[in-house]
């Protein structure tokens, strides 16, 4: 019985060792994986809070910036707008400053509805209004190839919109139809041929169109 109870007490410290090996190093292994997750969430935890503080905050000065530009814009297009289209013309900006919808005789349409020569008409003038809100901070205007869709008298009245905003910042047109922005004068032409430019382009002066 002695023979047989020790037996049972070897065959079950032996049972005990073979357990608890494994069983300890799978938990030391668990512990570990747990400290370096709860590590990893921690860190994220830290960017979040980072990034929507970083976001709250742009959330909170792009709002102030719509409050205190999106009205003056606004107003700065319509001015700009009143030359070509008529006293009527006005323009609402969205969220993002961009035209949202433009009145014209009294009737308000989406962007979206207007034909492809006033929406090119409409994304100038907000250009014009954006340069003219910073024009004192020497910021040029450019116009490229633009207008290709816009009838004779609309490109008429947006050539003399350049000429008055050309008193305010510098205005260069890039076109290869001159003749089509005639209207804009006074104007310094600078013929871009084979490589080579006909005419000095002063870049500081800033006080008419440069048509090239």
């Amino acid at each position: 019985l002695r023979d047989a109870e020790r037996e049972v007490d070897e065959a079950r410290g032996a049972l005990k060792h073979a357990g608890e090996g494994p069983l300890q190093a799978r938990l030391d292994e668990a512990r570990n994986r747990l400290d370096a997750a709860t590590e990893r969430a921690e860190r994220l935890e830290r960017k979040a809070a980072a990034a929507r503080l970083l976001f709250r905050t742009l959330e909170k000065h792009r709002e102030a910036a719509q409050r205190m530009y999106g009205p003056l814009l606004a107003e700065r297009m319509a001015e700009l707008g009143r030359r070509v289209f008529g006293e009527d013309f006005a323009v609402e900006l969205d969220a993002e400053l961009a035209p949202k919808r433009r009145r014209l005789n009294g009737r308000w349409l989406e962007v979206e509805q207007l034909s492809i020569g006033a929406r090119e008409q409409l994304a100038a003038l907000h250009r014009a209004a954006c340069a003219a809100a910073a024009a004192r901070d020497g910021v040029p205007f450019f116009l490229d190839d633009a207008l290709g869709w816009s009838d004779e008298q609309r490109i008429e009245g947006m050539a003399r919109v350049l000429a008055g905003l050309a008193q305010e910042v510098q205005v260069v047109v890039l076109t290869c139809q001159p003749g089509r922005f005639a209207a804009a004068q006074p104007a310094e032409v600078v013929q871009i041929v084979a490589g080579r430019t006909e005419g000095a382009v002063d870049a500081g002066r800033g006080r008419q169109p440069e048509l090239l």
